[in-house]
């Protein structure tokens, strides 16, 4: 079929929604249905749980040419996978277009059935879809490669901001207010980059539970070198203190700005060689 221009950041973020509303669907599947609070929360994770699987087949009919009419655009990219349980998919289709309404009665037995075709389909066909995608775009851990790339420029913008300021020297910095601010908002930038660099590739080099210290998180796990330790824990520690206390001495950032760049930029190297040594494996 060609090359395939998959938007792998729209599909992780609608499965991890779907991911989310599944979960919630299971746990509750249970529960009493004459509960009216039970039987709308029930309804409303079908609906949030459809609506996400929408999303990716809206996109995967652009990409693949699905021919659809809308709304059975579920059934139609069934059919394009081969899925096994087209009739659970029909069913779940017909059910969202008459009760998506919450306004509009469903009968407790109709909710049942349709809840447990829900878990039962939602789970099989997205597992079908990541199959699919991981083998038509010869992407195996759906990395999403644009997100990285904007990251790694959103990253450099920032350094060269934080770098012309800091070039005025310190006399001119500490009385201009707005280069202050600018410095810690351009920071903040940086390091946020980064970390959605670290925490989108954590999951697939198998480190697990990561959140702002991701990049030590890197360290421990093998894929960055021990020699980034302390120059990642102060960058962290930058960030924990501009969020905690945004009125950071004035010298202290400063002097703490000045050398910042050579380690975002050692980490990014090191990221890059270690996913190339990771793909090739």
């Amino acid at each position: 079929m060609g090359k395939r221009e998959v938007k792998i950041s729209l599909l992780l973020e609608s499965l991890k929604t779907l991911e989310k509303a599944y979960r919630e669907l299971r746990l509750n599947s249970s529960k009493d249905l004459k509960e009216p609070a039970v039987k709308d929360k029930l309804r409303s994770l079908i609906n949030l749980s459809f609506e996400s699987f929408m999303r990716i087949c809206r996109h995967l009919s652009v990409v693949f040419s699905i021919k659809n009419r809308g709304k059975d655009c579920l059934i139609r990219l069934s059919e394009f996978l081969n899925y096994s349980d087209l009739e659970g998919v029909k069913r779940i289709s017909q059910y969202y277009y008459e009760y998506r309404d919450l306004s509009k009665e469903v009968d407790e037995e109709s909710l049942r059935e349709v809840v447990n075709t829900s878990l039962k389909v939602f789970k099989e066909l997205a597992r079908e879809v990541v199959e699919f995608v991981k083998r038509e775009t010869k992407n195996p851990y759906l990395i999403d490669f644009q997100l990285l790339r904007e990251k790694e420029r959103h990253i450099a913008e920032s350094l060269k901001r934080i770098n012309f300021i800091i070039s005025r020297g310190f006399e001119e910095f500490s009385k201009e207010p707005m280069y202050y601010d600018r410095v810690k908002y351009f920071y903040m930038v940086a390091y946020d980059s980064l970390l959605d660099i670290c925490l989108h590739l954590a999951p697939k080099f198998g480190i697990k539970g990561v959140s702002e210290d991701c990049p030590l998180k890197l360290i421990e796990g093998g894929i960055l070198p021990q020699s980034l330790r302390e120059d990642l824990k102060s960058l962290y520690l930058l960030k924990v203190k501009l969020l905690n206390d945004w009125d950071v001495p004035k010298e202290e950032l400063y002097e703490r700005l000045r050398s910042v760049e050579e380690t975002f930029k050692k980490t990014l190297k090191a990221l890059a060689l270690y996913l190339k040594s990771f793909l090739r494996s």
